[in-house]
Formats: structure tokens, sequence, C-alpha cells
């Protein structure tokens, strides 16, 4: 009996102890922290405005830090005795990254400041009248059935279809309706930065390397945003962009770039081997520059002029490691060997073949020796996509791996030398290089004393803080 009236208890308590839960819940309290719409909106703002400067390749600051000193109750002071603060803080730390360089002497390139670097925007800001006569003549000429490849003539105005499509490109990137794309490529930019380069190069399966999974990417990612574009109608709000979005070839190269200039850094020289490899042979090619037309049967230049164009092509050449992108890369040597083409055109009265003109493009990269000149050549091969090395740029990019192919392994009987004048020079280059390095040290000891001395001390610091006070 006690047994049966326990259970008829529960039973009619469960009913009254749920009806008191849900009516708990129902009437919870508000969260005691909710947006405004003014804080929601800055939010938004401050989002749009880091999205567009990581976009343009800037340094994003902190972005509620500006708009929350002028919402506070700071005063002016404060306001600018903060802004000192930062600035010298900045400022320190400016110094102790060039501190690093000198305390660790053996930093790879991904160490290194870029400011010796060829960005797309920098190009793009540099040509734009080649830019504006391109756009113009395009719309000129454009009609419903035309394509973009109909009336392109010549390599310099292909260069400029892709700076172009490179500008389209960032405009589009910059709209909000883009923001999950944009989001997309900033996640894949981690995720490169954090690989081991160096254990997925070594792979021999492609599936595993990283220049396959970026291209497997590109091509995902690319085709969702020319779908965006088409869905979101963005050509109806920027017309000028839609000869760029035509092409999907085109702007999965401009995403190449785009994406392989923020990781650049990381993907050049991808570990110690890398770059032991490219100081060895870096220092061999300096040992190597008594090598003259003479010695790889080249016609010797007959005037000055002729000399100064050869001159020129190295000076060109050296280049090759500051563009940052792999298409900027074959677009730097495409150029060259058509310039060394028609150069070797003029001195022999006939189109050169393979034979001359593959000397000639050895002398030009021996003379130049650009900084990390293998790791170049290996960033192009991986990173860049397969169907892009092909035709005339694939053409004149198998000669340039041969040329330093050649350069690595060269000794006398490959040249038209004597042994004696072979030694000789390779002793003269060593000692040169010797009293170049001894003058680098005198220069980089004189820089660092003057560094030193500009430093500002604790008390100069102090003295300036008590006068901005008073």
């Amino acid at each position: 009996m006690i047994l049966i009236r326990k259970q008829v208890n529960i039973h009619i308590l469960l009913p009254l102890l749920s009806s008191s839960i849900a009516n708990d819940r129902t009437t919870q309290d508000p969260p005691r922290y909710a947006l405004s719409d003014q804080r929601r909106q800055q939010l938004l703002q401050d989002a749009r405005t880091s999205r567009t400067k990581w976009v343009e390749g800037e340094d994003t600051q902190p972005p509620s830090t500006s708009s929350y000193f002028q919402a506070s109750t700071l005063s002016s002071d404060s306001h600018n005795s903060i802004k000192t603060i930062v600035n010298e803080l900045q400022a320190f730390v400016d110094t102790l990254k060039g501190l690093k360089y000198e305390i660790i002497p053996d930093l790879t390139i991904s160490d290194r400041p870029s400011s010796s670097f060829i960005t797309l925007s920098a190009e793009v800001k540099a040509h734009q009248v080649e830019i504006a006569a391109y756009q113009q003549l395009h719309q000129s000429s454009s009609s419903p059935t035309s394509t973009p490849h109909q009336w392109l003539a010549n390599r310099q105005q292909n260069e400029t279809r892709f700076l172009v499509a490179y500008q389209d490109f960032i405009t589009v990137l910059k709209l909000p309706s883009v923001a999950e794309i944009v989001y997309q490529i900033q996640l894949f930019v981690t995720r490169f930065e954090q690989w081991n380069l160096a254990q997925m190069t070594a792979c021999h399966s492609q599936l595993d390397r990283p220049g396959y999974q970026l291209q497997q990417w590109l091509e995902k990612t690319s085709q969702q945003l020319l779908h965006v574009v088409s869905l979101k109608k963005v050509v109806i709000a920027f017309p000028q962009i839609s000869h760029s979005f035509q092409d999907a070839v085109l702007i999965q190269d401009v995403m190449e770039s785009f994406v392989m200039e923020r990781v650049y850094q990381h993907a050049l020289v991808c570990s110690p081997d890398a770059a032991e490899a490219d100081t060895h042979l870096f220092n061999r090619l300096s040992t190597l520059q008594f090598i003259s037309f003479e010695h790889l049967d080249l016609p010797v230049p007959t005037t000055d002029a002729i000399v100064s164009e050869w001159q020129q092509l190295s000076e060109d050449l050296k280049l090759l490691t500051a563009f940052v992108s792999p298409v900027r890369k074959m677009d730097c040597v495409l150029r060259i060997c058509h310039a060394l083409t028609q150069l070797l055109t003029r001195v022999n009265g006939k189109s050169p073949s393979a034979d001359e003109f593959l000397p000639g493009l050895i002398y030009i990269l021996l003379h130049a020796n650009p900084p990390h000149l293998k790791s170049t050549v290996q960033f192009i091969l991986e990173y860049r996509r397969a169907s892009g090395l092909v035709s005339e740029t694939g053409y004149f990019f198998t000669h340039l791996v041969s040329s330093v192919a050649f350069l690595e392994q060269v000794n006398v009987e490959l040249l038209s030398i004597t042994t004696t004048a072979f030694e000789e020079g390779l002793e003269r280059c060593k000692q040169t290089v010797q009293v170049d390095r001894k003058k680098e040290e005198v220069v980089e000891e004189i820089d660092n004393e003057r560094r030193v001395m500009m430093m500002p001390t604790v008390l100069d610091i102090r003295n300036r803080r008590r006068q901005q006070w008073q």
C-alpha cells in the first residue's frame, strides 16, 4: 500500500517538475551583455577594413583601437601619449629585427624582410599607363562574339592583360558579397604556412606534394569565385571586370599569384638543405665570373652598344628572385629570352638555333648570378600550373633549367679554354670574392656602430615623455 502511494506521488510530481523547469527556462533573464547597433556596425566596418587591408597586402593593425580611443573619454593629451608610446615600441621592435640578422647571420630568405620583392600590387601601380591603354583598346575592340584572346598582339599585351585581371580580382575581393571566398583564402594561407615543406617536397607521391594540393585548391576555389561573381551579378555593378572573369584559367592564374605572394617567404627556401644548396651555387658562380664569350663559343661583341645589351640582360635576370609569383617569374624568363633571341639574330644575321641560344643564356645567367637561383627553379616547377609550363614559355624555361645544370657541373673540359687559363681565372675570382666579403664586413660593422649610436637611451625616452606632459 505504501509502495503504491509512493508511485502515485511520483507520477503526480513529475508533470509539476517538468512544467516548473519549462517555466524557469521561459522566464530566464536576458543576457547581461548585448551589442548595441552602433557597436555592431562598428565591428562590421572594422572587419571589412581588416579584410580590405589584407587583400591589398597591407599590414593589418588591431581594428578597433582608433575607434575605441575616439569613443572613449580619454583626453587629447592621453591620446597623444599613447600614440607616442606605440611609435616608440614600434621603433624598438624594428631595431630588434635588425639586430636579429646581425646575431644570426645564417637566416634564410624566409626570415628576411620583403622590401626588395616586386609584388603585383606594385607592378599595377607602376604600369597604370599601359593598363589604361589596354582597357581603352579592349572597350573599343569588344564585340558580342569577340574573346580576350583574339586581339592580343604580343607578349607585352599578355603581361598587361594579366595585371588588369589582377586589378579586377582585387576589386572583386573587396566586395562584401565575396567575403566568404576571402576567408577561405586566408584559411588556406594559414594552413600552408603550417606545412612541413621540407618533408612534403621530398614525397614521391604527387598527391602529397604541396604544389599538387595548391593547384587542387585553386581549381575548386576559383570556380567558387566565378560562381559567386555570376550569382551576385557583380559584373553588372562593375562592368569593367567582365572580360577578365570570362577566362577561368586566367582567374586561376591570378589567384595562384595572389596566394603565392602571401606564402612566398615560407615557400621559396623550404629547408636548410635548400638554403645550403643556394649558397653553394651562388659561391660557385661567383668564382666563375672569368668565363667570357669566347669560352662559350659565342661571338665576341664588336661594339660597346652590344656589350651594354649583354650587361642589361644580366641585370634584368637578377630580378628573377624579386618577382614573388610563379607566373611573373616565368614572364621574366620569357621577356629575357625574347630579348636574347633578338640580340643573337642581329649579331649572327639569322635566328639562333638551340645550340646557339643555350650558350648565350648560360652567359647571361652566370654573370647575373641571382640569389636563391636553385630554389627559384624548384619553386616554379613545384607551384606553377602544369599547363603553364608548356608552349613557348615552357621551352625557354627548359633552357633555363639546362643552363643551371650546366653551371653546376661546368669544368675545363666543357669550355673552350686551357687548363692553365681556367685555374688562373678561378684563383683570381676567389681572391676577388674574399676582398669583397671583407669590404662588406667592414661596411656592416660601421653600420652597426651607427645604429647603436642612434638608439635612444632610457633617459632620453624619459626626458621626451616629461616634455610632452609639460
